[in-house]
């Protein structure tokens, strides 16, 4: 007897695998699976609505951590205006995962 709990019966009694064999896009909405900033999902640049769309986690749980932190000693708020100036918007990310041009006009294949 198959007591496995990846194998269920079909009507017959014979063992079916529930294992798939196509591979699923966890997030389909989200442009890439690097770290942008979000355009649609900000309330001051973006950076936490980026890093929550990036790692698929609640945005305001995000923001919630990220506003605790600043009581922590540590450089929370540098680290913000870093992440908001070095990491590029979801449009850019779009726009360089679909080969056209970015705002300074270069193709990224190029």
């Amino acid at each position: 007897v198959d007591t496995t709990n990846d194998h269920h019966r079909n009507p017959q009694g014979a063992p079916v695998s529930t294992a798939s064999t196509t591979p699923i896009d966890p997030a389909p909405n989200r442009p890439d699976s690097r770290l942008y900033r979000s355009t649609h999902d900000r309330k001051i640049a973006g950076v936490c609505g980026g890093i929550a769309e990036a790692m698929d986690w609640d945005v305001n749980a995000v923001r919630l951590v990220a506003a605790l932190s600043i009581l922590l000693p540590g450089p929370q708020v540098l680290a913000y205006l870093i992440a908001w100036i070095v990491l590029p918007t979801d449009l850019e990310v779009r726009a360089g995962s679909l080969g056209h041009a970015t705002a300074d006009g270069v193709s990224p294949a190029a």
